[in-house]
């Protein structure tokens, strides 16, 4: 097939009358600027493999072994990028081959220290940064504004600063067929972005400007874009209303994908680095079929924040043991006075494997905020997992009583603590919760934790065991379980309504100190005013109890006492679920 390229209204768009591009359809390329135009000069020639062996030599040069890459001459000088294809927390590598050994090994110089060694992720072809830039440029020039087109196959970049794309240009991948589930399979396939360069606290692509404040077609369709750990984020939007669909988002060793206000993000799949949480979104913002994973350092997957959002049908999950998931989802509420509208958690929203509660919301700053539905999702822990302790207490700050049902706790070690910005730390302000499995010498199997007696809620104080301890206390202690959801309102905020329905959940079905529930809902630090709640419909089973501690606020001046129509188990030993 012969093809042409021409320039049109400076747009430099393919001429082509029949036949493929590069693999990609005729169709795709009309009425779009494409980088591998020759005015441009994209190669996309990027090439990957996913059993990269990587060794010091000395220096700065390390040698690539791989049983499966096709290496030649031609890649000196290319560019490259790596990273661990385990899960764990990580940042990327990068540099230039420097030499070509065979066509299963070469040298690289590599701008990092200390490079993984095996397993491996590694990519490597022409720079295709500045080339894309032009691109970029001419499709903002164009008049209408044009889409960019990423073409299929591998683009390497390393730039300088981070790719964006104006308001109004968009960038459209032909197809996206990467494979991410999970990421030790990982594979790029379709339309793929990936970075060879380091970017630091910067984003790797970045859509639209703060400046323009109304939606103006700054989205990305149909492309893998892969920061490689080497920039905070894959995308970062400051677009409002962009709608993001069909894309992968790959390695940001911070938040992985961050959107701004009235975002969509649909049928995408998200992760990150297992360093901090995967996806940040703001308010009206629609959250739908997504998978998202790779949040870790006791971060939630998802942080959200503002007004009437909408999470449906998305998938969360953790993929590392070392640095466990802390919440699933996040909401921190604080407009300050606004009545803020609806925001709806369900629809088959599946929580799998986390550490801390499916869903924790936190209302500041003297915020009203008119109804939170949580209803219709499903939340379970895996056998081969366990919490992270909530609260953690050494024999200093125990005591117990043989043959006493009561623990005494003078103070927590240490805990995990869920901060508002989305930061988990593990630290001296753990909390106890009704329903949590407590283990420690003297302590039998299984033994939850049924209330408090005396002292600060959740903190210091006395408590009672549903068992009596076998002997005193020696050693350290852990209180394991956390809420499916935690409800924070600080004095002076207002939640008119709660709705948590029809979910379901269940933890370890084979060992009951793996992963329980502590309680269905818990409202220790409900400060200000909860003026409804709805708890209706909700099966779960290895939960403790269910309903935790309230709060000194103002809370349920509705009625909602919903006896009988809640089942849960307590543990796997229960023989009968136990209705409230």
């Amino acid at each position: 097939m012969t093809t042409s390229w021409t320039a049109s209204n400076s747009r430099n768009t393919a001429n082509i009358t029949s036949g493929t591009i590069g693999g990609a359809p005729v169709a795709t390329l009309l009425g779009g600027i494409d980088p591998r135009n020759p005015f441009y000069g994209a190669k996309v020639d990027g090439q990957a493999v996913y059993d990269a062996v990587i060794a010091l030599v000395s220096g700065t040069t390390y040698s690539v072994s791989s049983a499966t890459a096709n290496f030649s001459a031609n890649d000196v000088s290319k560019v490259f990028g790596s990273i661990a294809k385990s899960s764990g927390q990580q940042y990327g590598y990068h540099g230039t081959v420097s030499q070509f050994v065979s066509t299963g090994q070469i040298y690289i110089t590599c701008a990092n220290s200390g490079v993984v060694s095996s397993a491996s992720i590694f990519v490597w072809g022409t720079d295709d940064s500045a080339a894309l830039n032009a691109a970029i440029t001419a499709a903002a020039a164009s008049v209408p504004q044009s889409p960019v087109i990423i073409p299929l196959g591998i683009m390497t970049l390393a730039p300088a600063a981070p790719i964006t794309f104006p308001n109004g240009v968009t960038p459209v991948g032909i197809q996206n067929t990467t494979v991410i589930d999970p990421i030790a399979n990982m594979s790029y396939g379709g339309s793929c972005m990936v970075l060879c360069s380091y970017l630091g606290g910067s984003p790797f692509v970045e859509l639209g400007t703060v400046a323009n404040p109304h939606y103006v077609g700054s989205n990305i369709r149909n492309v893998t874009v892969d920061a490689m750990g080497q920039a905070a984020s894959a995308v970062y939007d400051n677009q409002v209303e962009a709608e993001h669909t069909l894309c992968t988002f790959l390695h940001g060793t911070g938040t992985t994908l961050n959107t701004n206000q009235g975002a969509v993000v649909e049928q995408c799949r998200i992760t990150g680095t297992d360093q901090q949480a995967t996806l940040s979104m703001t308010g009206d913002c629609r959250v739908q079929n997504n998978y998202v994973h790779g949040a870790g350092a006791n971060y939630p997957c998802i942080v959200m924040s503002g007004t009437d959002m909408t999470l449906v049908n998305n998938h969360m999950w953790r993929d590392s043991d070392t640095n466990p998931l802390g919440d699933g989802i996040l909401l921190n509420l604080n407009d300050g006075g606004n009545v803020d509208g609806a925001i709806t958690i369900g629809g088959a929203n599946k929580f799998d494997s986390i550490n801390g509660s499916p869903v924790n919301i936190t209302i500041t700053n003297n915020t009203t905020v008119r109804v939170i539905n949580i209803v219709a999702n499903h939340a379970f822990a895996n056998d081969a997992t366990q919490n992270y302790p909530s609260a953690v207490c050494s024999t200093a700050n125990i005591a117990i009583a043989n043959s006493s049902s009561q623990i005494a706790v003078a103070a927590i070690s240490s805990g995990l603590v869920q901060g508002s910005n989305g930061t988990a730390t593990s630290n001296s302000s753990g909390t106890i919760y009704i329903g949590q499995v407590v283990s420690g010498t003297n302590i039998p199997a299984n033994t939850r934790i049924i209330a408090q007696v005396s002292g600060t809620p959740g903190g210091a104080g006395t408590y009672t065991m549903s068992a009596n301890a076998t002997g005193t206390s020696s050693g350290t202690y852990n209180f394991i379980g956390n809420p499916f959801v935690i409800l924070n309102i600080a004095a002076g905020s207002t939640l008119r309504m709660l709705r948590i329905s029809d979910n379901t959940g269940m933890g370890s079905l084979s060992t009951a100190t793996k992963s329980p529930w502590a309680n269905l809902v818990d409202g220790t630090n409900v400060k200000g005013t909860l003026l409804a709640m709805d708890v209706s419909g909700n099966d779960f089973d290895d939960m403790g109890a269910g309903y935790g501690s309230s709060g000194t606020g103002t809370s349920l001046l509705a009625s909602t006492t919903p006896s009988g129509r809640n089942v849960l188990i307590v543990n796997s030993a229960s023989t009968a679920p136990v209705a409230f």
